[in-house]
């Protein structure tokens, strides 16, 4: 991966993807002998909106090192989370089963043990396989453990000023590398690799020398000195969540400036992770996917410092890229979703989809239409959006009646259902089509969780005092 490296190989070898092609690759400067087979690296970062990467339009330099690696990738420019929550996220993530089949559709489900997830399919391929999370959302109990040779949920840090557990993001690059080192040894078996980084989700703790100038500007916006009331509960809607507070600070620029510092950190680590793989020579011939679970509020439409209530963009939409060899860099504009990632994967190492909700991303034309349902069933009302390039269809169902809205992006706050009643009914049919094909066919299962992993869950905003 030359973005990482300050000089380019002058040789080129040929290597076998699996058994589909003959790809030439220069994909690093190491001599070191690489399987037929490529090393699989899945990058996920918690809470990270789209619009904070350069590679996405941002022009603050806030992600140099993704910006470097979507320049060697394949950018999906409209990507979606199935559900903006971390577990039921990643769960269609890791399984390519949309939420409403397999029931993961809260932070204490458990992905059922009948469906086979990306990890056990590469370790039956002949994949060494191994996780590094970091959002205690995420622990083995979660079920995302299956499949993996090695998987560290381990949480040896404190969160400052406060006695809750978690793993920064340079503590999550250094034990992903160790994991990758223990997995790879001595010989040629191809790695799987998936390392979820925490930051930003709050509470937003980044380094003081990120924090410091991004606060400063973010106090200079328009509305950076405006002072938020402080929420007596998880929810962003109309001020602070009691999660994020940070002692009396109730300025809207130092909570947005503190976001984006753990942004510039959280890209610094990955960077120095690509660059540990680089220099073992892990990156030659190597996929790499990045992709954060879903978005974050930062006051759009009066929604402040959280996720999990909304649909809207900034909460749902996410960055998505996939560098493979034999694949040119390009920027798609069709919709994706994270359902999408499993039967693409396989599909690039000559591995059989069973069944998925998901596409494979790289068999359909970019002008293709596609279809992508992101919802928010626990809540009051019941959420459904469905995205189709730059037309979104929203339903907001509850006891008293459906409410339907139409948007064109990027622009969700202004309703046009009135204006074009005939698009609303096409999409509302398709909606339909879609809903009625996604019955739950799993059997849901809960996690049991004791009272203080309860209580560093609530600290997470994962939980509602009662």
């Amino acid at each position: 991966m030359d973005g990482f490296v300050g000089s380019r190989c002058v040789t080129r070898r040929v290597v076998a993807l699996w058994a589909i092609a003959t790809l030439i690759g220069t994909f690093g400067c190491n001599e070191v002998e690489t399987p037929d087979s490529p090393n699989v690296f899945l990058i996920t970062v918690d809470t990270l909106r789209a619009d904070r990467l350069g590679a996405y339009g941002s022009g603050r330099a806030l992600t140099p090192g993704l910006d470097r690696l979507a320049a060697e990738s394949v950018v999906f420019e409209n990507a979606y989370a199935p559900v903006p929550y971390t577990v039921p996220s990643v769960s269609g993530l890791l399984t390519g089963r949309h939420p409403f089949v397999t029931g993961v559709m809260g932070n204490f489900d458990i992905v059922p043990d009948a469906v086979p997830t990306l990890a056990e399919r590469l370790r039956e391929a002949g994949w060494r396989t191994g996780a590094v999370v970091s959002n205690f959302a995420l622990r083995r109990t979660s079920g995302f453990n299956r499949g993996f040779d090695a998987y560290d949920d381990q949480f040896t840090q404190l969160e400052l000023n406060r006695e809750h557990p978690e793993r920064t993001a340079q503590k999550t690059r250094e034990a992903a590398l160790a994991v990758f080192d223990e997995l790879k040894r001595e010989d040629v078996v191809p790695v799987f690799l998936w390392a979820h980084f925490q930051d930003p989700h709050g509470p937003y703790t980044p380094p003081e020398y990120y924090r410091d100038a991004l606060v400063e500007e973010a106090r200079s916006a328009a509305d950076g000195r405006r002072s938020l009331p402080m929420s007596r509960t998880v929810s962003g809607i109309g001020g602070i969540p009691d999660y994020q507070q940070l002692g009396d600070e109730r300025e809207v620029g130092f909570y947005r400036g503190s976001y984006d510092a753990e942004v510039a950190f959280v890209d610094a680590e990955i960077s120095a992770l690509l660059e540990g793989l680089q220099s073992r020579g892990a990156l030659d011939n190597a996929i790499v996917v990045f992709a954060s679970d879903h978005g974050e509020g930062l006051g759009e439409d009066d929604y402040w410092f959280a996720h999990g209530e909304t649909l809207g963009e900034p909460v749902v939409r996410i960055p998505l890229m996939i560098r493979a060899p034999g694949r040119k860099s390009e920027r798609r504009r069709d919709t994706a979703s994270l359902l999408d990632v499993k039967p693409t994967l396989l599909s690039l190492l000559g591995i059989t989809m069973t069944s998925s909700e998901g596409r494979d991303l790289f068999s359909r034309s970019a002008a293709e239409p596609a279809l992508v349902l992101s919802t928010l069933v626990g809540s009051n009302p019941a959420r459904y959006a469905l995205v189709t390039g730059d037309e979104k269809y929203v339903v907001l169902s509850s006891s008293t009646g459906i409410v339907e809205r139409l948007h064109r992006l990027p622009d969700d706050s202004t309703d046009l259902s009135h204006e074009q009643p005939g698009r609303l009914d096409e999409l509302r049919r398709e909606f339909q089509k879609i809903r009625g094909t996604l019955g739950r066919a799993f059997k849901s299962q809960r996690q049991t969780v004791s009272e203080v992993e309860r209580e560093r869950l609530r600290a997470l905003g994962y939980i509602e005092d009662q």
